[in-house]
């Protein structure tokens, strides 16, 4: 079995690193979720209402939402108010034991609460201090608010889905801030390897308008790339062609990517159209790509006479690439899903059964498994602070919301 969430027999690669969490939303917490599956000791901090996800949307209890949970496992969570004097102190000393400060606040926030770079570099020189916002912090729009649809309008992906459909739109996903909270843990990653190397700590920041254009854009670029201005979206018509979508068959819809020639070739026969083999239109990839929209309307006006199924066992045996169209139903109840362990079930102490997805990466010799299930809040504040050797008198002062 690919997967297997529970088996935490062996340590995760960042094992032995913590990291405090500052974060709130998605990307930010997307971001402490990786690390925490891949092993580190993340200690979620928040305010006395907690994340601001834990009551977005469906929910069995309150601070318990269904947005919160399936981003926030593989920590510990601690309640605080930091901007009491007693609390801040404690955050200093939980910094004292951590290897990584991560939070998504934007530049001024976080110097008035005083866990910019800048104020902390002297105090812990060996932390990792991580960040991400909307803009480059220090650009001339660091100041301003940025969320996903933001990052999708003004990076050019809203105005590719223009060129698809007629007006611009987003894609029906929070892209934006899981491509910078993916990027983000690969930095933090990065600069974790270079402190071991020269033992010394740094800032990383990662702005999620610049990496939904480094991520969204880049096959777009067909005359930019030569520094010139661009002339139009035709250098790459394969993806913006109407035709690329899943194809009708005689029952349900299947996905087929022929890219090199025999597969082409190998396609055409199957779909009775020999004669294309060696039509000039269709036998380079280049003339292909010329022609993408009436090539691909040729394919999927030749599927009906074989359900979804039988199209894909024939593909498959004849190794031309193609893949099952799903709903979302379809896919969390898919034995392919299923059966790898890449759905697991769980057994929650206040939200009962719940369901965790895997982490993708697998290693062979560590562990990705759910080590904590995603937090109530405040569930750890008592344990943690204990920890770092506070009395008991000393935490129920620091847990504290008001004076």
């Amino acid at each position: 079995m690919p997967y297997d969430q529970k088996d935490t027999s062996k340590p995760g690669p960042l094992d032995g690193v913590r990291v405090v969490d500052i974060t709130t939303f998605l990307l930010g917490p997307f971001t402490g979720q990786f690390l925490g599956d891949m092993g580190a000791d993340v200690i979620k901090i928040e305010t006395e209402n907690g994340d601001a996800s834990r009551n977005a949307g469906i929910q069995n209890h309150i601070n318990m939402a269904a947005y919160f949970m399936v981003f926030n496992r593989n920590k510990r969570s601690v309640s605080l108010n930091l901007k009491r004097p007693q609390a801040f102190d404690a955050l200093m000393k939980l910094l004292e034991t951590a290897d990584v400060l991560l939070h998504n606040m934007r530049p001024a926030a976080a110097k008035r609460l005083g866990i910019d770079y800048v104020s902390l570099k002297g105090r812990f020189p060996r932390l990792i201090h991580a960040s991400s916002c909307g803009y480059h912090k220090d650009g001339p729009n660091g100041h301003l608010a940025a969320f996903d649809d933001t990052a999708q309008a003004g990076s050019g992906v809203a105005y590719l889905l223009e060129q698809y459909n007629g007006k611009p739109g987003y894609l029906p996903s929070a892209i934006g801030d899981k491509t910078a909270g993916l990027t983000l843990a690969a930095a933090i990653g990065m600069a974790l390897y270079q402190r071991e190397k020269f033992g010394k700590g740094q800032e990383v920041h990662v702005p999620m308008l610049e990496t939904m254009v480094w991520y969204g854009i880049p096959e777009h670029l067909c005359h930019g790339v030569f520094d010139q201005p661009e002339k139009g979206m035709n250098g790459h018509e394969q993806i913006l062609t109407p035709f690329r979508r899943p194809y009708a068959c005689k029952t349900g819809y299947i996905t087929i990517h022929a890219a090199t020639d025999s597969q082409w070739h190998r396609l055409f026969s199957l779909i009775g159209r020999d004669d294309l083999i060696g039509n000039q239109k269709f036998n380079s990839r280049q003339s292909r790509s010329t022609n993408i929209s009436e090539l691909y309307s040729i394919v999927e006006g030749s599927l009906d006479g074989r359900t979804a199924d039988e199209w894909l066992e024939l593909l498959e045996e004849n190794d031309v690439p193609a893949g099952p169209y799903r709903t979302l139903e379809d896919v969390f109840w898919d034995p392919y899903f299923n059966e790898s362990g890449f759905f697991e079930s769980f057994d929650h102490p206040t939200e009962g059964k719940i369901k965790m997805m895997a982490n993708p990466a697998t290693f062979s010799n560590a562990s990705t498994a759910v080590r904590f299930l995603p937090p109530n809040l405040g569930e750890h504040t008592h344990e943690i602070l204990k920890e770092l050797g506070y009395h008991d008198d000393q935490i129920e002062d620091i847990m504290k919301f008001n004076d």
